[in-house]
């Protein structure tokens, strides 16, 4: 009988000692007399292939006793009977694994029902935060690997209390209110596993420990396989929790011969410090010798330094080993052996990895089994390393893992729960049409076919004859159904109608404001003896005239129509259309009652049936698990589909998991009462814990490949290269733990009861430090440390002290570093490792021949030219890069080209010629937005693109500048010709805001508002401003009285007319001309025509005339003027005077700004010598002299012909020509133009 404590240094020849006496019970056919416990897998895996390793034996029948202390309680749990009856004891079902993630969620419900028992007052008002269940399972965890049962922990409770005497009520919770409810739950807990014959891999351990008792509930247990070990082995331990001590504690006095083999050092005895007290710890079970074993392998100097003084400054220099004879010579690559690698962030380091990874194989013979890449956490790096790994060719040991809650039809089903939820709270019994639009374009929820049919029939009785009528062709009708939608399913077009209706209302709000709308548009039909068009081909629909106001920042109305009171029929948006209308209401009305059909409450059963049955409803599994639909409709692979089917597999587990974990927490206590049923909410909160504590394999890990490690995990292994990642503060070391329910001082304090908790006290930095030197030491020749210098989000990271340790201990050469960032420029190009890579690379060198800077080292054109060429004779470059490259270098040229909006093709050129050519009626506000910005003028009014129409909560620029233009319009009409400032303020004031009633009326009446609170708020505030409006008229009027400037004119059209615009509008264009030169003809004249529409024509006396552009809030500047961004005023100055009022005088135009001070009207262009008749400070900026009117308004004439060629060469380029560019920043198609300022500043 013989029991042992081996201690060697890191490396240490004592593992193979161990496998040899091992191997030697297999050969004499003993497997069943040695126990071997691993401390981590890696090594379990390296000694079972050490003793099976083909040539000293081939193969086991039967079981050898190799286990990970776990896999050993398991066995024990497995193997164990009762005495008397010789039955072995009953299995449970975990409640901690990935296919059933029981435990939080019992936990959870073992809290609530606790609290509504009035059992838990001290965590009670935290009952329904996720992170309390999280952290009360964690302590519920570390009391149990403490090896104290409910019984003892509540002991311990007790006599803390009887310690503390206090009695006294307190304001806020004590600790050991905290202590006597951690304990209740933990009781409740276990009784709940006891009753449902359940377990967890915790309480599998205390379960194990009662057995080794040799009792359970009274009866006499025993393990008759455990009889049979003569030898126990306990192998790459530093320490041991406080269950694994207490199970050794009988284990190892039942074992004859006993063999642990720890880590210990002589010469760096101070990193092995934290774990001293495993070898005491031993030592009081059993009377162990100590057996210190020194020897070494030959390895680097360099890292045999790294032992001897990692983290042991003072360590003497004769205490460095001699090196051993046949050592070999560090590697010509890096006279060190240590090399740290700064990287720029996390990918570029995992690349950097693999590039010397692939390096050491191809130049130096490493194999893979050489190396290993360690890690501190691994769930910081494992998805990242699996898919750089993945590109770089290297097979690795990570098996690739998604979370169920990641997985596209679970994310889409977790989206319905919500929804689910949100219908079954009180308080939230409105529905928002945001969340069911969400849901509906996640693309796997539909109506079924049944379903649609019917809606169907319901639309052709409610709608169809009021809708459409027969003068319309039946072929355009059906023609444009299918277009919109109407009869079938389009996700995408559902959420263009709900989004037209107001997204931000609730489904009940939403289906009254789509039905009002509806009956608006059936009543102007009739009304109008027309019907509703499904497409219109009104030449005016592009027009901006009319009494809509125009401002930069106006968003899109939700519906195009002209102000109240006009006598023109509203017209729909070509994009939603009345019986899209229609069809959208009927789908949602339905999918809202299909979702309100769901139980409510009831049996955690029932509920999980309802809620499947609404997925089968809803077509779920249909949608997700149709591979032909989902191909060649819903654009989703195979492997997606296989993925899909997998998460709702998942998603049934996890209702089945809520459901038993709501049963098994009845009857916890008498304090807590038995309400069996249950809510919708809890129940759909119990399986969302459930879906979000599975993980599911993506793709299995590779035996042989490389072996990518924790910190924890490396003990007992050896490798020739290994290397470190994440050498940044917080990340190794990591971050110190933190609990709030039991920190540092309140684990200090239950030690004194017994209790020792897992340490989370500053001295954890010492076992981080113990952890790294493990790492460190494990290379033979080589080991690389590294850290990225950024984070994902950018933030910037603090080095980990590690790295200035490691450098301190190689000595004065200190630790070589190698910055490595991205190949922006290609020069590295020979160091790529993969083919994409190298293809970048090259064509990075081929942009630095195009420019002059940064030439140095460039390899030879002819030599790039000649690597692209191989590279598209591979396959790694294609022929579509090719042409995108050379489209990108076209775009960042000096001109202008076919990619920056210049079309290039003549037939196209051609016919814009013709579009734009003599015949065609130009508008004010076209050559504004071409003046603006080309391409923002051809994506509008070439190419008609259109942002989707989307109701706002208040009203839209467009809208409240339109209504208070036409509150103006109606009331200066009125008093066309007055002086206002001699009528009587009072009642001008009082009519004022009666006419803004009528229109405000007029414009609800028309289109619901969709928050009439904020819809009343909006009047009021719209009317203060016409209040203001009229107090700066009578100013105006006083200042220039004298001369009798009156209103005269309000939408005076010019090349239109109608009952909306002044009786004394024209059908008469606005011609220009210019001479032209063409090889045909000398000196031709070419007209052009412009029609539009002036807000307000002020008149004096003596017929001098002024003009005026409303703005809602500011009007142009000069340089906007000039440039061409407005040429509003030079077309309204030119239609007076050669339209409207010929031979008269005219003293200018202006903007008039609806929202402002006494400085309404100072942007313009005013005749100063006129100024009496304007009324505006003598000194603003906008009066001129009467030469610079004319030049200014020469400039502007001419910018209308360049424009105007423009648009007839096709010049259409992603020119803004704000130079703020504020055109961009409110423009909807920003986001095809790729507009980049700087790009653009060097072309011409």
């Amino acid at each position: 009988m013989s029991r042992e404590i081996w201690l060697g240094p890191v490396l240490s020849g004592n593992r193979s000692r161990l496998i040899a006496r091992c191997a030697d019970l297999l050969d004499q056919g003993r497997p069943e007399s040695f126990l071997y416990i691993a401390a981590s897998r890696p090594l379990l895996d390296l000694v079972t292939e050490s003793l099976i390793d083909g040539v000293r034996l081939n193969g086991h029948w039967g079981r050898i006793n190799l286990h990970l202390f776990r896999g050993f309680v398991r066995q024990i749990l497995s193997g164990a009977m009762e005495l008397e009856s010789g039955l072995p004891l009953p299995s449970r079902t975990a409640v901690d694994n990935d296919r059933q993630p029981l435990k939080r969620s019992l936990i959870s419900q073992t809290i609530n029902r606790l609290a509504v028992g009035g059992a838990v007052k001290a965590i009670g008002p935290l009952a329904h935060r996720g992170g309390l269940v999280d952290a009360v399972s964690d302590v519920i965890g570390e009391i149990i690997r403490a090896g104290r049962t409910p019984a003892e922990f509540e002991a311990i409770v007790e006599s803390r209390s009887r310690d503390i005497h206090s009695d006294q009520p307190a304001l806020t919770p004590r600790q050991i209110d905290f202590d006597r409810e951690i304990s209740l739950i933990y009781s409740a807990y276990v009784s709940a596993l006891d009753r449902n014959n359940l377990t967890d891999a915790d309480f599998d351990q205390l379960r194990a420990l009662e057995i080794l008792r040799g009792d359970i509930n009274g009866k006499q247990i025993t393990v008759p396989w455990l009889a049979k070990i003569r030898l126990l082995i306990i192998d790459g331990f530093f320490d041991f929790t406080p269950i694994q001590g207490e199970i050794l504690r009988l284990l190892v006095p039942a074992i004859p011969d006993v063999i642990v083999t720890l880590n210990r050092d002589d010469h760096n005895p101070e990193i092995f410090r934290p774990f001293s007290q495993t070898i005491d710890q031993l030592c009081s079970m059993a009377d162990f010798e100590i057996d210190v074993h020194q020897e070494l392998p030959g390895f680097s100097p360099s890292l045999s330094r790294l032992r001897t003084s990692l983290f042991n400054p003072g360590a003497p220099s004769e205490h460095a080993p001699a090196e051993a004879p046949g050592q070999p010579e560090d590697p010509p690559h890096d006279s060190h052996g240590v090399t740290l690698f700064e990287c720029g962030n996390r990918e570029t380091e995992i690349r950097a990895i693999a590039k010397e990874i692939k390096r050491l194989m191809l130049a130096e013979d490493y194999k893979l089994s050489d190396i290993a890449v360690v890690v501190r956490q691994r769930a910081a790096y494992s998805d990242l390393i699996i898919r750089v790994f993945e590109s770089e060719s290297i097979p690795c040991s990570l098996e690739k893992r998604i979370g169920l809650h990641a997985i596209p039809s679970v994310r889409a089903m977790i989206k319905l729960f919500a929804i689910l939820s949100d219908l079954a709270r009180e308080e939230h019994t409105s529905l928002k049409m945001s969340a069911v639009a969400d849901l509906i374009k996640t693309g796997y929820f539909r109506l079924s076919d049944d379903e649609m049919s019917v809606l169907r029939r319901r639309f052709d009785d409610e709608f169809g004859a009021s809708l459409l009528t027969s003068q319309v062709e039946p072929a355009t009708v059906k023609s444009a159904f299918d277009r919109a939608g109407l009869g079938g399913w389009d996700p995408d077009f559902i959420e263009n109608v709900v989004a037209y209706v107001g997204g931000q209302l609730t489904v009940a709000d939403w289906l009254r404001r789509a039905r009002r709308l509806v009956l608006r548009y059936i009543e102007q039909s009739i009304g109008s003896n027309t019907d509703i068009n499904i497409e219109s081909d009104d030449p005016a629909a592009d027009s901006e005239e009319g009494s809509v106001l125009q401002s930069e920042t106006a968003t899109r109305a939700d519906s195009q129509a002209p102000a109240p009171g006009s006598s023109k029929r509203a017209r729909v948006s070509r994009e939603i259309q009345p019986p899209a209308l229609a069809w959208v209401a009927l789908l949602i009305e339905r999918l809202s009652r299909v979702l309100a059909s769901v139980e409510q409450q009831g049996r955690p059963e029932d509920l999980s049936k309802s809620v499947v049955k609404l997925l089968e409803e809803l077509q779920l599994p249909e949608l997700a698990g149709n591979l032909e639909l989902a191909q060649h409709e819903l654009d989703r692979s195979s492997v997606r589909v296989a993925l899909d089917l997998r998460g709702l597999e998942g998603a049934r587990r996890a209702l089945g998991a809520a459901a038993r974990s709501i049963n098994a927490s009845h009857d916890l206590t008498r304090t807590a009462p038995d309400i069996y049923a249950t809510r919708l909410t809890s129940f759909l909160e119990e399986a969302l814990r459930c879906v979000r504590g599975q993980i599911l394999s993506a793709g299995a890990a590779d035996p042989a490949g490389l072996k990518v490690l924790e910190a924890t995990e490396v003990r007992g292994l050896r490798f020739r290269a290994v290397f470190i990642a994440g050498l940044i503060e917080n990340g190794f070391p990591l971050r110190l733990s933190r609990d709030w329910i039991y920190p540092h001082e309140e684990r200090e304090r239950l030690k004194q009861y017994g209790l020792t908790l897992e340490d989370i006290s500053p001295d954890t930095l010492l076992k981080e430090e113990h952890y790294f030197y493990q790492a460190a030491c494990r290379a033979t020749e080589r080991l690389y440390l590294s850290r990225p210098l950024l984070l994902e989000d950018g933030a910037e990271t603090v080095a980990s002290y590690y790295i200035d340790e490691t450098s301190q201990a190689l000595g004065p050469e200190g630790l070589p570093r190698e910055e490595v960032r991205k190949n922006y420029d290609g020069a590295d190009h020979a160091a790529s490792s993969t083919a994409a890579e190298l293809s970048v690379a090259l064509v990075r060198l081929q942009e630095r021949h195009r420019h002059r800077a940064n030439r140095t080292g460039l390899p030879p054109l002819r030599y790039v030219d000649a690597k692209i060429n191989e590279a598209i004779d591979r396959g790694w470059l294609s022929r579509d890069a090719i042409r995108r490259i050379a489209i990108e270098r076209e775009r960042a040229g000096t001109k202008f080209g076919s990619f920056d909006g210049v079309i290039a093709n003549p037939s196209l050129v051609s016919m814009m010629a013709s579009q734009f050519g003599s015949e065609h009626v130009f508008s004010a506000s076209q050559l504004s937005v071409y003046g603006r910005c080309p391409f923002k003028f051809f994506a509008e009014r070439v190419l008609r693109l259109e942002a989707r129409g989307e109701a706002a909560l208040d009203l839209t620029a467009l809208d409240a500048g339109s209504l208070l233009h036409e509150v103006l319009r109606r009331f200066l009409r009125i008093h066309r010709g007055e002086l206002l400032a001699s009528l009587d303020q009072t009642r001008l004031r009082s009519e004022l805001q009666k006419t803004a009633d009528e229109v405000f009326d007029e414009f609800e009446d028309r289109v619901p508002p969709l928050n009439a609170h904020v819809w009343r708020i909006d009047r009021e505030i719209r009317k203060i401003l016409l209040d203001q409006i009229l107090l700066y008229e009578l100013t105006i009027h006083e200042k220039t009285q004298a001369n009798r400037v009156t209103p005269a004119f309000f939408e005076l059209g010019f090349g239109m007319s109608g009952e909306e615009r002044d009786p004394a509008s024209k059908e008469e264009f606005l011609e220009y001309q210019r001479r032209t030169e063409s090889p045909t003809e000398t000196g031709a004249i070419e007209t052009i025509s412009i029609r539009g529409q002036i807000d307000r024509v002020d008149t004096a006396e003596d017929g001098t005339a002024i003009a005026y552009d409303y703005k809602l809030s500011k009007g142009a500047t000069l340089d906007d003027m000039i440039k061409g961004r407005q040429l509003q005023l030079e077309i309204y100055l030119a239609a007076l005077e050669r339209v409207f009022l010929p031979g008269q005088t005219i003293a200018g135009a202006g903007f008039y700004t609806l929202r402002g001070g006494q400085s309404r009207r100072n942007q313009g262009v005013y005749r100063a010598v006129l100024n009496q008749y304007v009324g505006i400070n003598s000194s603003a900026r906008s009066n001129f002299s009467d030469s610079e009117w004319k030049t200014i308004r020469t400039r502007m004439e001419q910018r209308i012909w360049e424009f105007i060629d423009g648009m007839r060469s096709g010049r259409f380029q992603v020119e803004p020509t704000d130079p703020n560019f504020q055109t961009c920043t409110f423009c909807d198609f920003s986001a095809v133009c790729r507009f980049d300022k700087f790009r653009n500043s060097r072309k011409k």
